[in-house]
């Protein structure tokens, strides 16, 4: 019961971890990273908050444009918003019905093939955003996205293309990644066993979080390094309310 039940919690928080309709704005900003994997409904710095630092992609373009301070800064229009929250609206109910296949399914089931089916949804979700936006509003949630989530920014595909990196550096990116899942896993069974308590979570997982950091850092070469910090752009003034770097090992 155990095992299923741990099972089914690291399925969960890999999948709502990637994915934050827009219309949580307002209802609180969980931890999380500060790209927002944990916008959440208010769920603070403990356990919950933290689940979308360790994600690993960390905040999704569906995430950013959520954000009230990002809508601010790319000058989204109320017709884009409308849009967006459509698509985010279709999506919630598309994930509750995974979920509700999940219960009924018992939990059980190839985890690793969920998990994949979540990323994919979530891919297909990021499209459909951007298909509502404008060339020059997405540079500006690229140059965002490396903002808020400095290193683990490398994890997404898009910007991995855009500093050309090898199959090999993918690789090494891709290793640490499921490293980390990994790590997660076992701090959340260490709660589910009682090992340790919720307030303990946040500085294991700020601990992981700056060893991934250091770790996919390696992995670029001098002249990547370079281009990575200039994909930044202009300072964006996040609001501190909509989401904080912490969260463990994203």
């Amino acid at each position: 019961m155990k095992k299923t039940l741990l099972t089914l919690i690291a399925v969960s928080v890999l999948a709502i971890g990637a994915v934050a309709p827009a219309s949580a704005q307002g209802r609180g900003q969980g931890g999380g990273q500060q790209g927002g994997g944990g916008q959440g409904r208010g769920q603070g710095g403990g356990f919950g908050g933290q689940r979308g630092g360790m994600m690993g992609g960390g905040a999704s373009v569906a995430q950013l444009v959520g954000r009230a301070d990002v809508q601010k800064d790319i000058k989204l229009t109320d017709e884009q918003k409308t849009k967006i929250e459509k698509i985010n609206a279709d999506a919630q109910a598309q994930r509750q019905a995974m979920f509700e296949e999940m219960r009924n399914g018992g939990g059980g089931g190839d985890r690793q093939a969920m998990m994949s089916q979540f990323q994919k949804m979530q891919e297909d979700i990021d499209k459909k955003v951007e298909a509502v936006l404008t060339a020059e509003q997405k540079t500006r949630i690229t140059q965002i996205k490396v903002q808020l989530q400095g290193a683990r920014a490398l994890m997404d595909n898009k910007i991995q293309n855009e500093l050309k990196l090898s199959v090999d550096q993918k690789k090494k990116i891709e290793d640490l990644r499921a490293k980390q899942q990994q790590a997660m896993q076992e701090v959340m069974r260490r709660v589910q066993d009682q090992e340790i308590q919720r307030e303990d979570v946040g500085p294991l997982m700020e601990k992981n979080n700056k060893i991934m950091d250091e770790e996919l850092m390696k992995v670029l070469n001098d002249d990547q390094k370079k281009v990575f910090a200039d994909m930044k752009g202009p300072e964006f003034k996040a609001d501190p309310n909509q989401g904080r770097r912490g969260g463990g090992g994203n």
